[in-house]
């Protein structure tokens, strides 16, 4: 993949970040507003970096998607960056 998309990337952050929700590919990739091929490219991202991991699910056929801990601290200081760039600029 080449650069991602940081606001693709906060996407799937923030959605995986939701507490009580749990998604499969086929919930996530609507939600994350992607068509299969980018979608598909994003988690391969992601899980080489370790922010992500699926779980099976006892009662589903198909796993769950989840952040690691390395994901939720990139989770973390996304939102700070975007935060202190964007939230505080002057204006």
């Amino acid at each position: 993949m080449q650069r991602p998309d940081l606001h693709v990337l906060a996407r799937f952050l923030a959605a995986l970040a939701r507490p009580g929700t749990s998604w499969t590919r086929a919930r996530l990739q609507p939600a994350v507003r992607l068509n299969y091929d980018l979608f598909r490219r994003y988690l391969e991202f992601m899980a080489a970096r370790g922010w992500i991991e699926e779980m099976a699910a006892d009662d589903e056929p198909s796993p769950h998607l989840r952040l690691t801990p390395t994901g939720q601290a990139a989770h973390r200081e996304l939102l700070a960056w975007l935060a202190r760039w964007l939230d505080d600029a002057p204006g």
